[in-house]
This record gives structure tokens, sequence and C-alpha cells, in this order.
């Protein structure tokens, strides 16, 4: 059977050329040192990601959005932030309530994780 073109030592033989073609040489900075070439400096690399809300900032994002839905009554849903990890607790009305609850929370930046311990209160049939 014929090797694919995008085995892994493809990859592996392409990346280590990219990277030999990549590197940066300068000639010499000394004039005693003609003919020589020296590695340019190296400069430290740093990389930066967007800074991660706290607890309490998360847990007022998460509320702010559930109370801007207009969709879902969230008055009887507290929620808690423990290490990015957002607890829902409370009341939701119907099933409907419940996955619009938990959409909405997931749509929100920088929760690692939704815990949801709502409760439906169908309300009741009127009794007969």
């Amino acid at each position: 059977m014929p090797r694919s073109e995008n085995s892994p030592a493809t990859l592996a033989a392409f990346v280590a050329t990219t990277i030999a073609a990549t590197c940066v040489w300068a000639p010499a900075a000394n004039a005693q040192d003609k003919g020589t070439v020296a590695a340019a400096p190296t400069e430290s690399i740093v990389v930066t990601g967007p800074r991660l809300a706290s607890d309490a900032e998360l847990t007022e994002q998460v509320a702010t959005a559930l109370d801007s839905n207009r969709y879902l009554d969230a008055s009887r849903i507290t929620v808690t932030t423990t290490a990015g990890v957002v607890h829902l607790d409370g009341l939701v009305g119907d099933a409907g309530d419940l996955i619009a609850a938990l959409r909405t929370v997931r749509r929100v930046a920088g929760a690692r994780r939704v815990i949801d311990n709502l409760e439906m209160c169908e309300p009741d049939g009127g009794g007969m």
C-alpha cells in the first residue's frame, strides 16, 4: 500500500525543513570575525491570552445574562461560581426555561463548566 502524503513522517520532514529554513543568521558584528556567522540573539517570547474573570465577576456576568433573556423568568435562580465552575440553583417553570437557562449560561465567556441544580416546578393542574 503506498504511503500517504499526509503521513506523520511527511509532516515531521515538513516541520523540520520549515524550522531550518526560518533560522535567522546574521553576519558577525566584529570586523575580526569576517567570514563567520553568528546566531541572532534570542528573545523571550511572551504569550498572553484573555484575562479570566474572577468568580465574582463571572457570577455577575451570568446573572446579568440570565436576567437579560426575555424568554426566561430568572427571578428564582441563584448563581454561584467556584474556580470558574458556575452553579445554578433554584426553580424554573418548565423544561423550556431549564434549557433556556443552561444555553444562556454556556454562552458566557469564562464559564469553564455549568452545574445544573435547577428544579422544575410544573404548575398544578388545578385539581378536580
